[in-house]
């Protein structure tokens, strides 16, 4: 008998699935048309989940960012230019998704505690897989709950890290592809920042993070950008040494985003990117971007808090607003469930002497994934 996924969710081994009783096809159509319910009846449609997703994360005036012509819903729509399993999939799946193939068939899971970041990966793994997907809520350590994608397939056209014609399949990338990748990778295990320094100035980031061992992965995705697209970044290991990061700032970063922004589709840093843009180009002044930039921030009260805007915000609910609640058997509330093992960014150097970076991360939250390793 083989092993099990990783959340126990494997669907070839001979153990029934406690949360569908191996009736997944039949759960799905239930959940369609729920939400067809919910659109006649409670004219529940994305733009609604769009709009709760925001007011949860605290941004109250939405028209006022319509009023310097940036759309905070404009995420969903870049959704709908994308294909399944196109190079922005393959850009996750070097950042936060998990992918691993298991008998004839790939797994594909991902697991957030982040309120914005709980609507992103539902989005994303509805578009990889909407026929087939199940939400699941893990309790981590008694601390917070992250909510679970998962989803199989048939088939994933992408190499893994570990496979050497990863670096070679990016290397032939043209630039329109390399950018989705780069888009991809950026949204599921990056950032967007932007700093008000004392001195009156204004610093601004684009990361890509990976753990100590991965330096390796960073430096072939850095050279390969600067090869393509010929943009400058900057690898560096934290003091710590227990994690590193892809980076390009002010300048650079502006380049990098004149390509990849139209494939940005994290809410949150698509926004963050487009209001730099503004200022860069003077459509902005300082006071009216750290004004409109000031929403976007987090704070620990807009951390681990996932559970809460899902089921406040995602179709899965009865309703919307604080007293929805959550449709049985849809999701289920394992306890003590560890997190799925990380898809591991392989040190490229010396791949034959490196090995995949042990244990498991959490990803709810950038420090727990550079503190993993």
């Amino acid at each position: 008998m083989g092993t099990a996924s990783p959340t126990g969710l494997g669907r070839g081994d001979s153990t029934m699935n406690l949360q569908t009783h191996n009736h997944e096809a039949r759960r799905n159509m239930l959940a369609k048309e729920i939400e067809e319910i919910l659109r006649w009846r409670f004219g529940w449609n994305e733009v609604v989940m769009s709009n709760i997703m925001w007011k949860f994360f605290g941004v109250e005036n939405i028209n006022e960012y319509y009023n310097y012509g940036i759309d905070l819903h404009g995420w969903l729509q870049s959704f709908e230019l994308g294909e399944p399993l196109d190079e922005y999939v393959f850009g996750a799946m070097s950042g936060d998704l998990y992918v691993r193939k298991w008998r004839r068939q790939y797994e594909v899971e991902v697991a957030t505690s982040n309120p914005i970041g709980v609507f992103y990966f539902l989005k994303l793994m509805k578009m990889i897989s909407n026929d087939n997907l199940t939400i699941r809520f893990v309790r981590q350590a008694n601390k917070y709950v992250e909510v679970s994608y998962y989803a199989f397939l048939r088939q994933w056209p992408w190499p893994s890290l570990e496979e050497p014609s990863w670096l070679e399949t990016i290397k032939d990338f043209d630039a329109n592809k390399l950018a989705k990748y780069i888009g991809g990778l950026i949204d599921s295990d990056g950032s967007v920042s932007i700093y008000f320094t004392k001195q009156n100035s204004i610093d601004f980031k684009i990361r890509i993070y990976a753990c100590r061992i991965c330096v390796g992965f960073l430096r072939a995705v850095r050279d390969t950008i600067y090869d393509t697209l010929g943009i400058k970044g900057t690898v560096s290991v934290n003091n710590a040494g227990d994690s590193s990061e892809l980076y390009y700032r002010n300048k650079q970063g502006v380049k990098l985003l004149n390509y990849v922004l139209q494939y940005l589709r994290h809410p949150l840093r698509r926004v963050r990117a487009e209001l730099y843009l503004r200022y860069y180009d003077k459509e902005l002044s300082r006071e009216e971007l750290q004004r409109l930039y000031v929403p976007l921030k987090y704070d620990d009260l807009k951390r681990n808090h996932a559970v809460d805007a899902f089921v406040q915000g995602a179709p899965q609910t009865h309703t919307h607003g604080e007293h929805a609640l959550i449709l049985k058997g849809k999701v289920s509330f394992p306890s003590q469930t560890k997190p799925p093992t990380q898809h591991t960014k392989k040190n490229l150097k010396t791949p034959n002497t490196i090995k995949p970076c042990p244990g498991s991360i959490a990803r709810s939250s950038i420090s727990a994934a550079k503190t993993a390793c």
